[in-house]
């Protein structure tokens, strides 16, 4: 995303598209935030349908994603409010979930410890998911997935199939290690849409 920095006192956020105008926000604070966040882009207020996650840092530092929609809005001045106080007024371009690189999904996952990782996908896959309505949308696959292979550890998953389920799909398994922790949730990434698997675990 396109930024062009006017008045800021949090540090500049990072914005990242997601797909059907939907965008997410995040920066860092020190203070434990209080009240909730007015958006407005170009004085057009976000809808009240959003979704927010806060992850704590070290030393004392909170990260806050905020999942928004301006209704016909992705660029133009955004505007973030607290209690009446500006925290943010700057300028956003166009920019699209397959036009971002690597390294534009620092700000959202720099610092970040492997649990809040986990947190921020569940986050993402989940609540931003289905908040939107965005499982078959091919912007947002395409967001998780580049998501996805930038957050999640380096070492590979071994599976093996135990059955042929259709012509096109199988069942596969594969053991994990202890230090993964306990699975809450397990989600099915094609080509064409994300789902929340009911199944077992």
């Amino acid at each position: 995303m396109l930024l062009i920095s006017k008045e800021t006192i949090i540090d500049e956020p990072t914005l990242l598209p997601i797909g059907q105008d939907v965008l997410v926000a995040t920066w860092d604070e020190r203070e434990e935030a209080a009240g909730g966040i007015e958006i407005a882009i170009d004085g057009i207020p976000a809808e009240r349908c959003r979704a927010s996650l806060r992850l704590p840092l070290s030393g004392g530092w909170n990260r806050t994603v905020i999942a928004f929609r301006v209704p016909g809005r992705s660029r133009g001045e955004l505007t973030l409010e607290r209690g009446g106080g500006r925290l943010v007024r700057l300028t956003i371009g166009n920019q699209t979930p397959d036009q971002l690189a690597r390294d534009d999904f620092a700000g959202l996952l720099v610092d970040l410890d492997k649990a809040a990782c986990a947190r921020l996908i569940g986050f993402v896959l989940g609540v931003c998911r289905v908040t939107f309505r965005l499982a078959a949308t091919e912007q947002f696959v395409t967001f998780c997935k580049t998501l996805i292979s930038i957050a999640l550890p380096a070492e590979a998953l071994m599976f093996r199939p135990l059955a042929s389920l259709t012509s096109s799909d199988g069942l596969y398994s594969a053991p994990c290690s202890p230090a993964m922790g306990a699975i809450e949730s397990v989600y099915l990434v094609d080509r064409y849409r994300i789902a929340e698997s009911r199944g077992s675990r």
